[in-house]
């Protein structure tokens, strides 16, 4: 697994914004964010994609709280939430 699953997302995020968030663990090789589906644009999902496997490791044992214009980001791999993979949205 090589992609952090970030969720509670605003709904104007950036994937820069994501990028210097995330950057301190590790290479980015890409963020990805998928448009919000009709209905649900309150609340987005999107991936960071690490070079190596490590970095997302050291992502998640980050205890540091993330927030995103007052919003709290959730952080995890996509297979712990929904079980599929996280490179079809990539």
């Amino acid at each position: 697994v090589k992609a952090l699953y970030v969720k509670n997302l605003p709904k104007n995020v950036t994937s820069e914004q994501l990028e210097k968030i995330f950057e301190h663990h590790g290479k980015i090789t890409k963020v990805v964010l998928p448009p919000a589906k009709a209905g649900h644009e309150r609340s987005r999902f999107g991936f960071v994609h690490f070079a190596d496997r490590s970095s997302v490791m050291k992502a998640l044992k980050d205890t540091e709280k993330y927030e995103l214009n007052a919003t709290y980001v959730w952080k995890g791999t996509f297979n712990s939430w929904y079980g599929n993979d996280a490179n079809a949205f990539a």
